[in-house]
């Protein structure tokens, strides 16, 4: 619902930001649950590598690793960890949020590839 409300929101030009523990649960469940239900038969993903997944605004990082035919692998990064990856993002957890679920730009760096996997649309 609430990626319902920011839709109809940006088309008055009337955005109101997401409270910090949603835009959290959203990134989550993007990462952990939607991630996977993007995998299809017909259009297996083809990218391979890892990419980090960071809050600007807290301590939450989640590992994602991507296996062609697979569906992803989500692990949460505890603070503190060096984890090697072929590609990052990092932002506010509501600006991450959006940007998973294809309602603005996903800016990270790296494997382009990579980055376009964790796109859900």
């Amino acid at each position: 619902m609430a990626l319902r409300r920011w839709d109809a929101q940006s088309a008055s030009r009337a955005q109101a930001p997401f409270s910090r523990e949603l835009a959290l649960d959203g990134v989550d469940e993007a990462l952990g649950t939607l991630l996977a239900a993007k995998q299809d038969v017909d259009s297996p993903l083809a990218a391979s590598g890892t990419a980090l997944v960071t809050c600007d605004d807290g301590d939450e990082s989640w590992r994602v690793r991507f296996v062609p035919g697979e569906v992803p692998e989500v692990r949460q990064v505890k603070p503190g960890a060096t984890v090697t990856t072929d590609a990052r993002v990092s932002g506010r957890a509501s600006s991450l949020y959006l940007a998973l679920t294809g309602r603005c730009p996903l800016n990270g760096e790296g494997d382009p590839a990579v980055l376009a996997a964790l796109r859900l649309r």
